[in-house]
């Protein structure tokens, strides 16, 4: 018997809504990702084309976050369950 998750997976794949699904929720899991600090700090606007748009309150905000860059992008396509974001673009 398969597990109800797998069906799940398998109906928004035939329908072609697990992508879509999946860039979503790079946007939604942004604070548990980053962490409260610096989620109150940012807000994640868009996610086109791989890259991820995050408003960012300062620059000195912005030149912390350019550092740890490679680690957020690591977590994020980890916790979406596969590649969505290729880039984080702090605006």
């Amino acid at each position: 018997m398969e597990k109800l998750g797998g069906i799940l997976q398998k109906i928004l794949t035939d329908i072609g809504l697990e992508e879509p699904l999946r860039r979503a929720q790079a946007l939604v899991i942004w604070s548990d990702v980053v962490g409260e600090r610096i989620s109150s700090v940012t807000e994640p606007l868009r996610l086109d084309k791989g890259r991820l748009y995050v408003k960012v309150e300062s620059d000195v905000w912005r030149n912390e976050l350019v550092y740890h860059k490679t680690d957020i992008i690591e977590q994020l396509n980890r916790k979406c369950g596969g590649p969505v974001v290729d880039d984080l673009i702090f605006v």
